[in-house]
Protein backbone atom coordinates (compact mmCIF):
# COMPACT_ATOMS: atom_id res chain seq x y z
CA UNK A 1 0.00 0.00 0.00
CA UNK A 2 1.37 3.61 -0.62
CA UNK A 3 1.52 5.79 1.90
CA UNK A 4 -1.36 8.24 0.08
CA UNK A 5 -3.70 4.85 0.70
CA UNK A 6 -2.70 4.40 3.92
CA UNK A 7 -3.60 8.12 4.87
CA UNK A 8 -6.67 8.15 3.03
CA UNK A 9 -7.65 4.48 4.76
CA UNK A 10 -6.70 6.22 8.24
CA UNK A 11 -9.07 9.14 7.28
CA UNK A 12 -11.90 7.05 6.78
CA UNK A 13 -11.71 5.20 9.94
CA UNK A 14 -11.75 8.07 11.64
CA UNK A 15 -14.72 9.58 10.43
CA UNK A 16 -16.80 6.36 10.81
CA UNK A 17 -15.94 6.01 14.47
CA UNK A 18 -16.52 9.70 15.01
CA UNK A 19 -19.80 9.02 13.12
CA UNK A 20 -20.16 6.27 15.54
CA UNK A 21 -19.85 8.00 18.12
CA UNK A 22 -21.99 10.41 17.64
CA UNK A 23 -24.70 8.37 16.66
CA UNK A 24 -24.13 6.45 19.69
CA UNK A 25 -24.50 9.66 21.59
CA UNK A 26 -27.72 10.86 20.40
CA UNK A 27 -29.61 7.32 20.64
CA UNK A 28 -28.28 7.35 24.68
CA UNK A 29 -29.13 10.78 25.15
CA UNK A 30 -33.43 9.83 23.84
CA UNK A 31 -33.22 6.39 25.20
CA UNK A 32 -34.92 6.36 28.40
CA UNK A 33 -32.52 3.60 29.54
CA UNK A 34 -29.88 5.39 28.09
CA UNK A 35 -26.06 5.05 29.42
CA UNK A 36 -25.41 7.40 32.82
CA UNK A 37 -22.01 8.54 33.62
CA UNK A 38 -20.82 7.87 37.18
CA UNK A 39 -18.64 8.70 39.52
CA UNK A 40 -16.45 6.54 41.35
CA UNK A 41 -18.05 7.41 44.18
CA UNK A 42 -21.56 6.01 43.14
CA UNK A 43 -20.32 2.78 41.70
CA UNK A 44 -19.06 1.82 45.18
CA UNK A 45 -22.61 2.63 45.98
CA UNK A 46 -23.79 0.11 43.40
CA UNK A 47 -21.72 -2.33 45.27
CA UNK A 48 -24.85 -2.62 47.96
CA UNK A 49 -27.11 -4.99 47.38
CA UNK A 50 -30.68 -5.93 48.07
CA UNK A 51 -31.67 -9.16 48.40
CA UNK A 52 -35.16 -10.72 49.83
CA UNK A 53 -35.38 -12.92 52.77
CA UNK A 54 -35.08 -16.46 50.10
CA UNK A 55 -32.45 -15.34 48.34
CA UNK A 56 -30.40 -14.62 51.68
CA UNK A 57 -31.47 -18.16 52.78
CA UNK A 58 -30.30 -19.69 49.61
CA UNK A 59 -26.76 -18.59 50.26
CA UNK A 60 -27.13 -19.80 54.25
CA UNK A 61 -28.06 -23.17 52.88
CA UNK A 62 -25.57 -23.54 50.64
CA UNK A 63 -22.92 -21.94 53.43
CA UNK A 64 -21.87 -19.05 51.11
CA UNK A 65 -22.40 -16.28 53.36
CA UNK A 66 -21.60 -14.76 56.35
CA UNK A 67 -24.47 -13.08 58.21
CA UNK A 68 -24.25 -9.35 60.00
CA UNK A 69 -26.29 -8.47 62.36
CA UNK A 70 -26.35 -4.36 62.55
CA UNK A 71 -28.48 -4.64 65.68
CA UNK A 72 -27.63 -3.48 69.44
CA UNK A 73 -25.90 -6.49 70.93
CA UNK A 74 -29.09 -6.71 73.35
CA UNK A 75 -31.30 -7.08 70.35
CA UNK A 76 -28.53 -9.96 68.97
CA UNK A 77 -28.52 -11.69 72.49
CA UNK A 78 -32.18 -12.15 72.69
CA UNK A 79 -31.92 -14.17 68.62
CA UNK A 80 -30.33 -13.67 65.67
CA UNK A 81 -29.13 -15.49 62.31
CA UNK A 82 -27.59 -19.07 63.31
CA UNK A 83 -24.18 -18.09 62.76
CA UNK A 84 -24.49 -14.28 62.83
CA UNK A 85 -22.03 -11.97 63.45
CA UNK A 86 -22.67 -8.91 65.49
CA UNK A 87 -21.89 -5.61 64.08
CA UNK A 88 -23.74 -2.98 65.30
CA UNK A 89 -23.83 0.07 63.33
CA UNK A 90 -24.33 2.45 66.35
CA UNK A 91 -22.29 4.35 68.24
CA UNK A 92 -21.29 5.14 64.96
CA UNK A 93 -18.08 6.50 65.90
CA UNK A 94 -17.01 2.98 66.95
CA UNK A 95 -17.99 1.13 63.47
CA UNK A 96 -14.58 1.46 62.11
CA UNK A 97 -13.28 0.15 65.17
CA UNK A 98 -16.40 -2.58 65.19
CA UNK A 99 -15.31 -3.58 61.83
CA UNK A 100 -11.20 -3.40 62.18
CA UNK A 101 -11.63 -6.28 65.68
CA UNK A 102 -13.88 -8.13 62.71
CA UNK A 103 -11.48 -8.41 60.21
CA UNK A 104 -10.70 -11.90 60.04
CA UNK A 105 -14.04 -12.75 59.82
CA UNK A 106 -14.84 -10.36 57.49
CA UNK A 107 -11.68 -11.31 54.61
CA UNK A 108 -13.07 -14.76 54.79
CA UNK A 109 -14.23 -15.77 50.72
CA UNK A 110 -18.39 -15.63 52.10
CA UNK A 111 -20.79 -13.09 50.61
CA UNK A 112 -21.45 -10.26 53.45
CA UNK A 113 -25.06 -10.20 54.57
CA UNK A 114 -26.32 -7.62 56.70
CA UNK A 115 -29.50 -7.27 58.38
CA UNK A 116 -31.45 -5.36 60.94
CA UNK A 117 -35.01 -4.80 61.83
CA UNK A 118 -37.53 -3.87 59.14
CA UNK A 119 -37.33 -0.48 57.58
CA UNK A 120 -34.16 -0.29 59.69
CA UNK A 121 -31.39 1.72 57.92
CA UNK A 122 -28.43 0.42 60.01
CA UNK A 123 -27.72 -2.44 57.76
CA UNK A 124 -27.43 -0.31 54.85
CA UNK A 125 -25.35 2.52 56.59
CA UNK A 126 -22.65 -0.41 57.75
CA UNK A 127 -22.65 -2.48 54.62
CA UNK A 128 -22.02 1.22 53.01
CA UNK A 129 -19.21 1.90 55.54
CA UNK A 130 -17.53 -1.30 54.73
CA UNK A 131 -17.60 -0.66 50.84
CA UNK A 132 -16.57 2.49 51.23
CA UNK A 133 -13.73 1.31 53.36
CA UNK A 134 -12.06 -0.54 51.12
CA UNK A 135 -13.84 -3.81 50.57
CA UNK A 136 -13.67 -5.07 47.25
CA UNK A 137 -16.86 -7.29 46.71
CA UNK A 138 -20.66 -7.02 46.41
CA UNK A 139 -22.21 -6.21 49.78
CA UNK A 140 -25.94 -7.49 50.68
CA UNK A 141 -28.62 -6.17 52.69
CA UNK A 142 -31.64 -8.04 53.81
CA UNK A 143 -34.75 -5.56 52.42
CA UNK A 144 -37.49 -7.26 54.76
CA UNK A 145 -34.87 -7.37 58.09
CA UNK A 146 -34.94 -10.03 60.67
CA UNK A 147 -38.31 -10.24 61.13
CA UNK A 148 -39.00 -11.80 58.13
CA UNK A 149 -36.39 -13.94 58.47
CA UNK A 150 -38.02 -15.06 61.94
CA UNK A 151 -41.50 -14.77 60.49
CA UNK A 152 -40.53 -17.70 57.62
CA UNK A 153 -39.05 -19.76 60.42
CA UNK A 154 -35.65 -19.83 59.52
CA UNK A 155 -32.56 -20.52 61.38
CA UNK A 156 -31.83 -18.56 64.49
CA UNK A 157 -30.53 -18.71 67.97
CA UNK A 158 -29.31 -17.33 71.04
CA UNK A 159 -26.64 -16.37 72.66
CA UNK A 160 -25.35 -14.11 76.32
CA UNK A 161 -25.17 -10.21 75.82
CA UNK A 162 -21.71 -9.02 74.60
CA UNK A 163 -20.59 -5.94 76.09
CA UNK A 164 -19.30 -2.34 74.88
CA UNK A 165 -16.25 -3.92 76.59
CA UNK A 166 -16.05 -7.07 75.21
CA UNK A 167 -16.52 -5.35 71.58
CA UNK A 168 -14.11 -3.20 72.03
Amino acid sequence: MEINELKSLAKQSFYLILAAGILAFTVNLFHNRGFVLMSKESLKDNRVIFINTDEAKIRYDGNTALFLDARDPEEFAQEHVLGAVNLPASPEDLLPERIKARKNALDLPKDLIFYCDYKCTSAEKTARRIVRDGYPRHVYVIEEGFQEWVKRRYPTGKSPAVTEAKDR
